[in-house]
């Protein structure tokens, strides 16, 4: 890994720093607007699956869909990175999921108090480990390394990006059912 976690110039540090960045202007985002805009995001976060919709609810088909979604994303992972704008690409990528992370917690507190944050947490830490992985590595192996897409890098990509979408199908409606109860 090198110099991954210990130098200004490496793409780690680059990449949590616009994640950073994007959250910072997404709460400054949902600080800003008036009352009527911070009540809509409020009800956004109270509107979840509730434990009688998880009844009715497809797993395997609801899994098949995130599934193609998600091996999409993947995919114009790894079109990023072999582009000579991919430094740019992920870190606009990353200031993105930054700024939506911090729209969804504001969305979340706002409605739970401090509670919200720990609320969010349960809701993505299932699927954002193998997700953030993914993403990292991809990012970090194709900039720094200079290295090409093999098969067994291929192979592990759509591994992780598989077991972030059954953790997505199968285990998050259970915890957003628990937590919205």
């Amino acid at each position: 890994m090198g110099n991954f976690g210990n130098r200004k110039d490496s793409p780690g540090f680059w990449l949590s720093f616009f994640l950073l960045l994007g959250a910072a202007a997404g709460t400054r985002f949902c600080n800003w607007p008036d009352s009527g805009w911070k009540e809509a995001l409020r009800d956004a976060g109270s509107g979840m699956v509730t434990a009688a919709m998880l009844l009715k609810l497809d797993f395997m088909g609801l899994f098949f869909t995130v599934l193609r979604k998600r091996l999409g994303e993947a995919f114009c992972l790894i079109l990023f990175s072999m582009t000579p704008a991919a430094p740019f690409l992920f870190m606009g990528t990353a200031a993105y999921l930054g700024f939506s992370t911090a729209v969804t917690v504001s969305a979340l507190t706002m409605g739970s108090g401090l509670s919200g944050i720990f609320r969010y947490l349960a809701l993505v830490l299932p699927q954002a480990v193998p997700y953030m992985a993914v993403f990292y590595v991809t990012a970090w192996w194709m900039e720094e390394e200079k290295k090409k897409m093999t098969a067994p890098a291929a192979l592990a990509l759509v591994l992780a990006a598989v077991l972030g979408a059954a953790a997505e199908s199968f285990v998050n409606p259970w915890i957003t059912a628990w937590i919205t109860g």
